[in-house]
């Protein structure tokens, strides 16, 4: 089967969403499919990056071993109302035409109204509840629903399916393939202790970790709120550009918040080191990210947090708990109600028994997430409804 799999943003990129497209086409790949990954070539570099020599860019950015071909498209410079997706859309038919793709794959609505408005068979990928916090996006999905060129839609949780098939897409036509971790993003593994000596941790003390965006519609906020309360704790963050990091660092202090420690955006490749450094891996448990700003449905974290094998403090909500369960692999926390997730927080703390059996827990959990499966299982989706 061969796959014209479409991306909007240019890579490589911090923004997560770019890591989990290039282990998904990656995935594809090894899974027998003919994939073609097409993304923007830079603007400053259309003359001057051949495709082997950005392949190796982004396989050193990502950690992956590249298997599928790619293909980098003129696009217009990226704008705040990112209208480069527009014209890289535009040219989809065309590039369609002369490879003779089977299905374009893409998690671009621009993209996906091209293929209808041509009749190009497409399957979205989409992590949102598209009609609650996307009326522009839904109009042009509705519209495409109706072409039949769209032949169906992957998500990244059951409580994402459900709503896809509640605006009348066929549930035969929706497939739930939960995100993976990579076992390589894992290695070396690491005791705590060497851990914390690789990257000049105190063995004495305790850390909570965070990796992730750090700009507040993601829950910054709460976890500054949560070190304060928690004094004992040192929090250590890891992500954020370079002025998102200052912004925190402001935020933390009009708290009068001593205990964190921000280290801004780290390497896939190092990244393991962090989490095997900390006592709790931190999901900010806020249902804000997602009721207030229309962002962050399961995240991909949740599946590296997992491979780690420390215990994971994470939010109590419906979508968290189709991979995340309390008491057993993580530590649900009711959102935002900061008296008990810090009276939660050190009750667990105290129980060395319960955290042993919780990191373990995880560590097996992990294996049910990887991208080999989720590869192949997309794959079988594809053939089932072409």
């Amino acid at each position: 089967m061969k796959v014209g799999y479409v991306a909007t943003t240019v890579f490589p990129h911090y923004w997560v969403d770019t890591q989990q497209v290039v282990k998904n086409a990656n995935a594809l790949s090894l899974a027998g499919c003919e994939v073609d990954l097409i993304i923007p070539r830079k603007w400053d570099r259309y003359f001057f990056s051949s495709n082997e020599k950005r392949k190796k860019i982004l396989s050193d950015f990502y950690g992956v071993d590249i298997q599928f071909n790619l293909m980098q498209i003129p696009h217009i410079p990226p704008t705040q109302l990112h209208l480069q997706k527009i014209p890289h859309g535009m040219l989809i038919p065309l590039l369609t035409f002369f490879k003779k793709y089977d299905v374009i794959y893409t998690r671009a609505f621009w993209t996906l109204a091209m293929c209808s408005l041509f009749g190009i068979p497409c399957v979205l990928e989409n992590h949102r509840l598209l009609k609650d916090h996307y009326q522009t996006y839904y109009k042009i999905f509705y519209a495409c629903l109706q072409s039949g060129a769209l032949k169906g839609v992957v998500t990244n949780a059951q409580v994402i399916s459900d709503h896809y098939t509640s605006i009348g897409v066929p549930s035969n036509r929706v497939l739930t393939a939960h995100n993976c971790f990579d076992p390589e993003d894992a290695l070396p593994v690491l005791t705590k202790t060497d851990a914390r000596k690789k990257i000049g941790l105190d063995n004495q003390k305790k850390y909570i970790c965070y990796a992730g965006n750090i700009r507040r519609y993601k829950g910054i906020e709460l976890i500054i709120q949560m070190a304060k309360e928690l004094p004992e704790f040192t929090f250590i963050i890891c992500g954020g550009y370079p002025q998102d990091v200052e912004d925190a660092k402001a935020l933390a202090n009009t708290y009068g918040v001593t205990n964190m420690d921000f280290r801004g955006f780290i390497q896939v490749a190092d990244l393991s080191t962090y989490l095997y450094a900390a006592d709790f891996l931190l999901i900010p448990p806020s249902a804000k990210p997602f009721e207030q700003h229309k962002k962050t449905v399961l995240p991909i974290k949740t599946y590296t947090y997992l491979s780690i094998g420390r215990p994971i403090l994470a939010p109590k909500m419906g979508d968290i708990e189709e991979v995340l369960h309390d008491g057993k692999n993580a530590i649900l926390l009711p959102p935002d109600n900061l008296l008990e997730i810090t009276k939660t927080i050190r009750a667990y703390a105290q129980d060395e028994a319960a955290l042993i059996q919780i990191s373990r827990q995880a560590l097996e959990d992990a294996r049910l997430y990887t991208w080999e499966t989720r590869g192949q299982n997309i794959k079988a989706f594809l053939e089932a409804v072409l």
